[in-house]
């Protein structure tokens, strides 16, 4: 299905107003909570096979943390939806009952980053279905397998029309998995200074692989264009950590440092 017929049958089912009403919001809701604790395997599965992280922390970080969200939405949101008392203005009758009424937007569209695939897709949908919108979700297709888990799963627990899953093309050529299942980034290589690539806002795991004939050549790049936020050095030779430390500028230089995550 195009994309803009997927919005216009989502549109339409949220124009009969069905969405607006309290027990079908709450319903919706129940309806999330019990996907994702009868696939809290799959998801951790998932998210294993896509960052190699535990399993056992995505189900607490992720799963454990949707639901005690979606706990805390059942228990508030009717009260949220109702409408505020504000402050008469002298325009007003006697009659007059001011008040800010809560209405729903319309189609939502939750687009998903890539290191908490789960969480940071569930967070932003249990907000738009409990103030009564349809959703669009379009988890990162750099998270591949758990955006398959997204589309497996919703699928079965929500009608179409109600919440929907978008399937956009690839930004960019993700890693793969060697012989030895090792995980391997997606990685950008044979990268020239002045690729186009290169003038783009790199967000996410994606590392560009530069090749310079020489330490000043290096140093000069580094110089040559916005200051980075951190330069890592990983070298044995203390004059080539003293010359990056002295002739770059950006937000922090640091040697053979790393961090596990």
């Amino acid at each position: 299905m195009a994309f803009h017929e997927l919005v216009e049958n989502q549109r339409r089912y949220f124009n009969t107003g069905e969405t607006k009403k309290i027990e079908v919001r709450r319903q919706h809701l129940n309806t999330l909570r019990k996907a994702l604790e009868e696939n809290r395997d799959k998801f951790c599965e998932a998210v294993y096979n896509d960052h190699r992280r535990a399993k056992e922390l995505t189900s607490s970080i992720e799963i454990d943390g949707s639901l005690a969200e979606l706990d805390y939405f059942l228990a508030n949101f009717e009260k949220w939806s109702e409408p505020v008392p504000v402050e008469r203005t002298p325009v007003l009758s006697q009659d007059d009952v001011p008040m800010l009424v809560k209405d729903p937007v319309g189609v939502v569209l939750v687009i998903g980053p890539w290191n908490y695939p789960v969480v940071l897709v569930m967070a932003p949908l249990m907000a738009a279905l409990a103030a009564g919108n349809t959703v669009v979700i379009k988890p990162s297709e750099v998270s591949a397998n758990t955006s398959k888990v997204f589309d497996n799963v919703m699928g079965k627990y929500f009608d179409k029309g109600i919440l929907d899953r978008s399937k956009a093309l690839p930004l960019i050529k993700t890693g793969e998995l060697d012989r030895n299942d090792i995980f391997i980034p997606p990685l950008v290589v044979d990268v020239k200074a002045n690729d186009a690539f290169m003038e783009d806002k790199i967000f996410g795991p994606v590392l560009p692989v530069l090749t310079t004939e020489n330490l000043d050549k290096t140093v000069k790049h580094i110089s040559g264009g916005e200051n980075p936020l951190a330069v890592y050095v990983f070298t044995n030779s203390k004059d080539v950590m003293k010359k990056i430390w002295s002739e770059t500028h950006g937000g922090a230089a640091l040697g053979n440092d790393i961090m596990s995550h």
